[in-house]
């Protein structure tokens, strides 16, 4: 299938449920235009994305966004009383690609002001007070360990043992200062407070919205349509990508949506795992689709459809069928 038939064809889709699915206009029609116009063409973007060069300007452009912060944050509002990033949800979501980026670049080049900017970047998404951001960031740490800890020396595992001795040993005591240090500059003190009450695994209602869409979807093969989740949730969306094509297209063809996008992730990841472009993907993971996993809804986030077509391209470059050809001429 070519980049413009998915482009026409998702189109279709949506045009389709707007006829079908009249009771979902309230929302669908409201975001229509930012989903054909906005939303659906970064996936044009993901296809076009050349890792040797997105890379270096990847990087730039994390810093860029970090200093904006500080900007917006210190310098425009400096007022002790204005609390625009106090529990922003969105702001940290923003901020995350940048982030994890920067964390990456820090791993790749071991350099103690990368390393100190990346430090710096997760102390942000604490003060943001988003607990879905944080862990994204530390999975994308996790898994770029967990990747390369084979190549990892002997005295870098032992630092990091010691490291996470540490930490969880002074947990208490870490928490109660930066709650402490946080609180004097407006942030929001919303994580640090699940972590010292033992709340932080807890769901924020999810699971009701889900048990409701599962129970909906008992009664409608063909799901609910596109934004059928905000209709019958009340304005409320599903929290998870999966749930939400569930949701949209029945358990029949959701189901075979939802297959296909793990599958195209997995094959990616494969055609991809052995070059230099591996932890870049993982990158690209971790803000493109960990963040619908329990946020956003994946029809509004572009980094989704990039992700989407980033991996396409990727499937094309290093697993297709005309690089085949040429490898096995290579090496005859």
């Amino acid at each position: 299938m070519s980049d413009y038939a998915f482009y026409v064809i998702s189109v279709i889709i949506l045009l389709v449920h707007c006829v079908l699915f009249l009771d979902n206009g309230v929302y669908l029609n409201e975001i229509l235009y930012k989903i054909i116009f906005h939303v659906l063409p970064y996936f044009f973007v993901g296809r076009l994305l050349n890792y040797d060069r997105i890379n270096k300007i990847a990087i730039i452009f994390g810093y860029i966004s970090i200093i904006i912060f500080l900007f917006i944050r210190f310098v425009l509002h400096t007022n002790d009383d204005f609390n625009y990033v106090g529990g922003d949800m969105g702001g940290a979501y923003l901020i995350l690609p940048s982030i994890i980026l920067i964390t990456l670049n820090a791993y790749e080049t071991k350099k103690i002001i990368h390393i100190s900017v990346a430090i710096c970047g997760i102390i942000f998404l604490f003060m943001l007070g988003n607990r879905g951001s944080i862990l994204y960031e530390i999975t994308f740490i996790v898994l770029i360990l967990l990747k390369n800890i084979k190549n990892t020396n002997a005295i870098s595992k032992i630092f990091i043992v010691m490291l996470l001795v540490f930490l969880i040993s002074q947990f208490d005591v870490i928490i109660s200062r930066f709650e402490h240090i946080i609180e004097q500059y407006g942030f929001s003190t919303r994580i640090v407070d699940f972590l010292s009450d033992d709340n932080i695994t807890d769901d924020s209602g999810r699971l009701y919205l889900w048990n409701n869409i599962f129970d909906s979807l008992k009664y409608n093969f063909w799901g609910l349509g596109i934004t059928g989740d905000r209709v019958l949730l009340n304005g409320m969306y599903a929290h998870n990508v999966f749930i939400e094509i569930l949701s949209s297209f029945g358990f029949f063809i959701g189901t075979i949506i939802n297959v296909l996008l793990i599958y195209v992730l997995i094959k990616a990841y494969r055609c991809v795992r052995n070059t230099n472009e591996s932890n870049f993907y993982i990158a690209m993971i971790c803000f493109g689709l960990l963040p619908l996993l329990t946020s956003m809804s994946f029809i509004e986030y572009h980094y989704f459809f990039i992700l989407v077509g980033y991996s396409i391209g990727i499937i094309k470059r290093y697993c297709g069928i005309r690089n085949r050809k040429y490898t096995i001429l290579i090496n005859n």
